[in-house]
């Protein structure tokens, strides 16, 4: 499984944790849905070999070598996965010493 899942859930519920209601974060979540957009704009960035070291791009980029049957930068795949399992880490950090704290439940809406 890719850690994009992760990053994306961890970026979900550290958001979730700063809405007052259901239906705000519910709104500020679809919102965080479209951080898979720029993978639709692969085909213009395949020349951009710096691209290949970011989360999402990255991924994307190995992802579509890979079902394309072509040769794809490993240490670029592997970089792009350490640095969104390191973004994830902190995201999920955040999130728990957010939660720690009795404000986030006896805040009134």
């Amino acid at each position: 499984m890719s850690p994009l899942a992760f990053f994306v859930s961890g970026l979900q519920i550290m958001i979730g944790s700063f809405c007052n209601s259901v239906k705000q974060a519910q709104a500020y979540n679809s919102i965080s849905g479209m951080i898979s957009l720029p993978l639709s704009f692969l085909f213009f960035l395949d020349q951009m070999k710096g691209i290949a070291y970011t989360p999402i791009f990255g991924q994307g980029l190995a992802y579509r070598k890979v079902l394309q049957g072509e040769d794809w930068d490993h240490l670029a795949f592997i970089s792009a996965q350490a640095i969104t399992v390191a973004i994830t880490l902190v995201l999920l950090g955040l999130t728990l010493k957010r939660f720690q704290s009795e404000k986030i439940i006896l805040t009134k809406v």
